[in-house]
């Protein structure tokens, strides 16, 4: 499971089919005080990373292959509020499994395989 709060919202990640009862693939939101909200980005297997830029961006890296029905190779920038995918110039021929915001809201990323990677 992965956690990343911004402002009231919390987006989580993580390796589930429900959140608070309701139908969600792998990715979700709540308030903080516990309301799910209909953020449903719907991956179509597991996320392992969240993190967030200053746009208000929601960064997610896992094991998908599909975010919404489109082809997403591993990495995906995610509306904050809708969950639609922004276009994203970076996909990833590994599953990405951790990630970090850095200064000028540069994205890192570890990168599973052989030997690993890390990417920016």
């Amino acid at each position: 499971m992965a956690l990343q709060l911004v402002g009231s919202t919390l987006y989580v990640a993580g390796d589930f089919t429900a959140l608070r009862g309701v139908p969600r693939s792998y990715l979700g939101a709540l308030t903080t005080s516990g309301t799910l909200l209909a953020w449903d980005p719907s991956a179509n297997d597991r996320v392992r990373s969240i993190t967030s830029v200053s746009t208000g961006d929601i960064i997610v890296g896992g094991f998908f292959t599909e975010v919404r029905g489109q082809t997403i190779d591993h990495i995906d920038a995610l509306d904050p509020i809708i969950g639609a995918s922004h276009p994203w110039s970076n996909p990833s021929s590994a599953e990405v499994v951790a990630l970090v915001t850095g200064p000028d809201d540069n994205v890192y990323g570890a990168i599973a395989g052989s030997g690993g990677k890390v990417r920016s």
